[in-house]
């Protein structure tokens, strides 16, 4: 080989490298491409806390509609209970049955008044229920 070809060929040689060296470059610098993935993980996280929000939404409305519906059918049996308990409707039923029932009277009615938990609850007469602090012996 003469020397103008071995030079050539050192030449080609060291073209090669610097061609090899800049082919191998990356797309984005490192600390962009950690940013970008950064960005990805983040967005992806923002949809999927948002989706869980508007699950939680919709339970909650459920949750309330159902809430109604217990406290209508609540009123509607409060309601009933109270016509029930009526005096009228509390003689329609005696005679219905055949029984032949008095109201008390008001020295005969005992009411049970509530003690804190542990302490034995005690009777007060009609009386004394209006004090509530006065116990009958």
């Amino acid at each position: 080989m003469d020397s103008w070809e071995v030079g050539l060929a050192m030449a080609r040689r060291k073209t090669r490298k610097r061609n090899t060296k800049m082919d191998s470059s990356y797309l984005l610098p490192p600390p962009a491409l950690a940013v970008v993935i950064l960005a990805s993980i983040m967005a992806l996280a923002y949809i999927s806390v948002g989706e869980r929000c508007e699950d939680l939404g919709r339970e909650v409305s459920r949750l309330e509609r159902d809430l109604d519906a217990k406290r209508k059918v609540l009123g509607n049996e409060q309601s009933k209970w109270q016509r029930l308990k009526s005096k009228p409707q509390v003689e329609l039923a005696l005679k219905a049955f055949g029984l032949e029932m008095d109201w008390p009277q008001q020295n005969q009615v005992l009411y049970l008044v509530r003690r804190p938990w542990g302490q034995a609850g005690q009777l007060a007469t009609a009386n004394q229920s209006a004090t509530w602090g006065q116990v009958a012996n």
